[in-house]
């Protein structure tokens, strides 16, 4: 870059003894006609002036700082989504290039103002001076400004990015709301098809029972209408007659009373029935929203295995049907064969037979009362248990939304953990990208640092080894002036001989301008040297100050991450202690199904105790029931009530297997019910675990705040010692400004010195 200075430089050195002679035939001229040769001096000013109007176009070019606005365009949530990064600022290194242009523009101005100086530097005045120092410091003050601008735009790309990060935040958190809002509409769109399936399964179900029990009416209505007298009284026993109207009387009446008790009884299998095949619905429900979970094949596959298994099981069951249906058939043929029988016979002994049939029916009558009380008690019983299965639904559906909960707490901590993993990932992004701008910004001020210091050293060499040209020419010029001097003093004295004490008067003024001259020359050299150091220490304090801008920067940098993570943390902390809340109201809820549990425990083993002694009853009664029949074999009772008889017994049989079905079923919920103990005492564990996280949280928010507090104390003493360094810095100016003012005094003296060696 400087050699084109260096070869003017050679090019003036070989040139200088050809100026000097020039100089010396000139020197005559030149002191006759000062004011033509004050406009013909060092033209510093003149060509700085050119240069100043130049810069404007030849100087540093106009750099846009700022990204144009085409470039740069907001993108949506939907492409945020898609590429993480594609719309942040891209950074382009195309104004640099535009400095380098600039410093050799300024390279240039450089070279044109030393080769006016090497040209005319015996021709220097303190205003030409001055006027350089001026413009000197105005371009320090140009590339300053301009240093300031890019540091400037750095804050703004610092701040863009911030930006770009809160668009980031706001997208993912739009983003997930959507999710789940979308989750949360299939769920009730589910639910409400499941609802729907479940009312039409209702009413099917009371459609089928309303067609059974119309059927049950129809058949015992066709059984009643054709009754079968097979005793024949005769007409001539009018005792026995009267015996006989009293007991169909009693007989009318128990039956009316065995009509009204299976009415009810029927009600209540209707009833439970009902309360089964709900249940069995919110069982399917509660399997079917646990096998949600698993997909939708599984489920087809599941729902076929169960209609074959539910197929093969009626098919089972009917076939056993049929064949009771054929055996009981064959026993009312039997019975029918033998009270056919047993009415020949009883023409002979019907006086006997009717005394046995009174205590019979007095029997049958207590027997039947007895069953009327059981069947009391029984309701009575089904009402607890209904209570009982109540009390257990309510317990399923709290363990169902404690599960709901639990899975959402689950499903929440998921999603922060996924959160708060591309929130890192993309901080580490970002901060890489940022980091990789400071090393491009730091390496191009390097460069500029290098390139502005290479800049200086070269004009500092130049100016040094101008230095000796200069003062050879000084030498030179004042060796030439001292002959001509002693030229004009021999003329003089050869004129003023006779004035010998004029000459010794004049010889004594010379060697007092001898004596200033050196003492003059001894001040320059000291005041040259404090230039130096004055100019080395404002360097120093230049650098300093860089350093301290920068430092400061990153101050207010390291203030908004921690001012950042200091609102990240409260937000945290608030989540914390909704959480701490939230635990709490389920430790409640724990603890309250604890007690339940407990309870529905002790309810379960009384109603076991229940159960054992209603199947002792149950076998009791069956066992009289035979007895009975037995009995009425033997008694050979009509065959409509034979019927009544087996029909009762049937309904007890099923009274029976649907207790046993009862207690199966409560046995399995006292089963879920410790399985539901067990997942209580799993989310008990999950509580521990998230006071474990809390206490870890809460110690990490403790340690950012101590560290928040120990930057503060940091940044305050960097304030301080920023506050320092510029009082520093002002005092240095000051003397600068003194060395100045004295560098002005010493040109001064230096001109008053040159106008007397020329007077």
């Amino acid at each position: 870059m400087f050699k084109k200075l260096k070869d003017k430089i050679t090019e003036e050195v070989k040139s200088s003894p050809q100026r000097f002679a020039e100089f010396t035939q000139s020197v005559s001229d030149k002191l006759q006609n000062t004011t033509t040769a004050d406009n013909d001096v060092f033209s510093i000013g003149e060509d700085d002036a050119n240069t100043s109007t130049n810069s404007t176009d030849h100087g540093f070019s106009s750099v846009n700082l700022v990204s144009p606005s085409q470039e740069r365009v907001r993108r949506g949530s939907t492409s945020s989504m898609a590429s993480d990064v594609s719309f942040l600022p891209r950074y382009e290194s195309g104004s640099m290039y535009h400095l380098q242009s600039d410093l050799d523009d300024s390279v240039s101005e450089f070279e044109d103002s030393a080769s006016t100086a090497s040209s005319q530097i015996g021709h220097l005045s303190k205003e030409q001076i001055y006027s350089a120092f001026q413009k000197s410091q105005m371009r320090y003050h140009k590339y300053r400004g301009r240093y300031t601008d890019l540091a400037r735009h750095y804050k703004d790309l610092e701040r863009e990015v911030s930006k770009m990060k809160s668009v980031l935040v706001e997208t993912q958190d739009k983003a997930i709301r959507r999710v789940t809002e979308l989750k949360e509409q299939c769920n009730l769109e589910q639910k409400a098809k499941a609802h729907l399936e479940s009312a039409l399964r209702d009413e099917m179900e009371e459609k089928n029972i309303k067609i059974q029990t119309l059927q049950t009416k129809i058949d015992l209505l066709q059984g009643v209408s054709n009754p079968v007298l097979l005793v024949d009284i005769d007409n001539k026993a009018n005792n026995s007659q009267n015996d006989l109207e009293n007991l169909t009387k009693y007989l009318n009446d128990a039956r009316k009373e065995i009509e009204v008790l299976n009415e009810r009884i029927q009600e209540m299998k209707a009833n439970s029935i009902v309360f089964q095949s709900k249940e069995q619905e919110y069982k399917n429900k509660i399997i079917s929203l646990e096998k949600e979970i698993g997909t939708f094949s599984e489920r087809e596959r599941e729902n076929n295995l169960k209609l074959a298994q539910n197929k093969m099981e009626l098919h089972n069951e009917i076939l056993v049907k049929d064949t009771e249906i054929g055996t009981l058939k064959k026993e009312n043929e039997a019975l029918r064969q033998k009270v056919e029988a047993a009415s020949a016979e009883n023409k002979t002994g019907n006086n006997v037979k009717l005394d046995n049939l009174q205590s019979q029916n007095k029997k049958l009558i207590d027997k039947v009362e007895n069953l009327s009380q059981k069947c009391n008690n029984l309701e009575s019983e089904l009402l607890m248990v209904e209570k009982y299965k109540m009390d257990i639904r309510e317990l399923q559906q709290k363990n169902e939304t404690a599960k709901k909960e639990k899975e959402e707490l689950q499903k929440l901590t998921g999603d922060m953990k996924r959160s708060s993993e591309s929130f890192e990932e993309k901080i580490k992004e970002l901060s890489e990208e940022n980091l990789k701008l400071k090393g491009k910004l730091a390496k191009e001020k390097e460069d500029f640092d290098n390139q502005i210091s290479a800049i200086r050293e070269d004009a500092k060499k130049g100016l040094l080894s101008l230095e000796p040209k200069i003062r050879e020419k000084l030498q030179n010029e004042h060796l030439e002036r001292e002959e001509a001097l002693k030229q004009e003093f021999v003329n003089k004295i050869e004129e003023l001989s006779s004035n010998n004490h004029g000459l010794k008067v004049v010889q004594m003024q010379v060697f007092q301008k001898d004596d200033a001259i050196k003492k003059l020359t001894v001040e320059v050299d000291t005041l040259r040297n404090d230039l130096e150091s004055s100019v080395a220490d404002y360097y120093n304090l230049e650098k300093n100050h860089l350093k301290l801008i920068e430092e400061t920067s990153k101050l207010r940098n390291t203030i908004s991450n921690l001012e950042k993570e200091r609102s990240s943390l409260e937000n945290n902390e608030e989540k914390i202690s909704r959480l701490e809340a939230h635990i709490a109201t389920l430790q409640d809820e724990v603890k309250h199904l604890k007690d339940m549990g407990e309870r529905k425990e002790k309810d379960n083993v009384f109603l076991s105790m229940e159960n054992l002694n209603l199947q002792q009853e149950l076998a009791q009664t069956s066992q009289k029931l035979r007895i009975l029949e037995e009995k009425d074999e033997a008694i050979q009772l009509n065959s409509s009530e034979s019927k009544l008889l087996e029909l009762k017994v049937q309904k007890l049989e099923e009274e029976r297997k649907s207790l046993l079905d009862e207690f199966e079923l409560e046995r399995k919920m006292f089963n879920d019910m410790l399985e539901n103990h067990k997942d209580l005492k799993e989310k008990e564990a999950v509580i521990e675990d998230l006071q474990d996280i809390l206490e870890k949280t809460r110690h990490e928010v403790r340690q950012s705040s101590e560290l928040l507090q120990k930057e503060r104390e940091k940044n305050v003493m960097l304030f301080d010692k920023k506050h320092n360094l510029e009082l520093q810095v002002t005092k240095l100016q000051e003397k600068v400004r003194i060395f100045e003012e004295k560098g002005e005094a010493v040109g001064l003296e230096k001109s008053e010195c040159g106008l007397l060696e020329l007077n």
